[in-house]
């Protein structure tokens, strides 16, 4: 009877540990799952919060429009050079056209300023010089029908009323911003010369896709101020 006793109690000691057993590797099991499914939401929330921090920086960027001052000021530097230049091709050069290309992001560190001269004395080429935002530049005499348009007439100062910041202002202000929403890759280019009508002085802000025939331009009397339907 003795024998009996004792191996029903080992037998009770036995089940005992074998259920503890069971209960300790499904405590395990389930705090490896908790473990396991918490992780890729903290995951996901850092990956969020990065994309966060990524779009404010972008979004945060310094503009043309936001360094006007700087970029009105690099624009009359290189215009001072660009004379010292046309005036050694042709004493009588007159300033008749200015562009300025950007890109869509509106980097005020991707600008390029070109100067075209004209004179009465070649009615075949104008002196065309480019700048970059280093101050370095290239030079060339160009067919006045492969740039802008022939015959290009002299700038004069008193009709320059707005600037090329005060340009792309207005034309952001006018559909050129969402423009660039759709079109990320975009070019712009502001062009400033003599037109039709009556050879009034006027900016052409034209904005372009590189990979589609889409583009926008607005006109913009550089006078006034005011934008023109065409």
């Amino acid at each position: 009877m003795r024998s009996s006793s004792s191996f029903l109690k080992l037998a009770g000691i036995g089940i005992l540990v074998l259920i503890l057993a069971v209960v300790g590797v499904l405590l395990l099991l389930r705090n490896r799952n908790s473990s396991t499914t918490s992780t890729p939401e903290a995951t996901e929330t850092t990956t969020e919060s990065s994309s966060e921090q990524n779009n404010l920086n972008i979004t945060s960027s310094p503009t043309i429009l936001d360094q006007a001052n700087a970029v009105s000021s690099q624009f009359q530097q290189f215009e001072q050079q660009a004379y010292e230049f046309a005036s050694k091709w042709k004493k009588s050069a007159s300033l008749c056209a200015t562009s300025i290309k950007m890109t869509a992001d509106l980097n005020p560190n991707n600008l390029t300023y070109s100067y075209i001269y004209c004179t009465p004395e070649d009615k075949s080429y104008y002196f065309n010089i480019n700048f970059n935002t280093q101050g370095q530049f290239l030079r060339a005499l160009v067919w006045q029908t492969d740039y802008l348009k022939p015959n290009l007439l002299k700038i004069n100062r008193q009709y320059l009323k707005l600037n090329l910041t005060e340009a792309l202002s207005l034309a952001e202000q006018n559909g050129g911003s969402a423009f660039r929403s759709s079109h990320p890759e975009g070019i712009i280019t502001l062009n400033l010369y003599r037109a039709d009508p009556k050879n009034y002085l006027y900016w052409f802000v034209q904005y372009e896709d590189t990979t589609s025939p889409d583009q926008l331009i607005k006109k913009i009397d550089a006078f006034s101020g005011k934008l023109v339907s065409e």
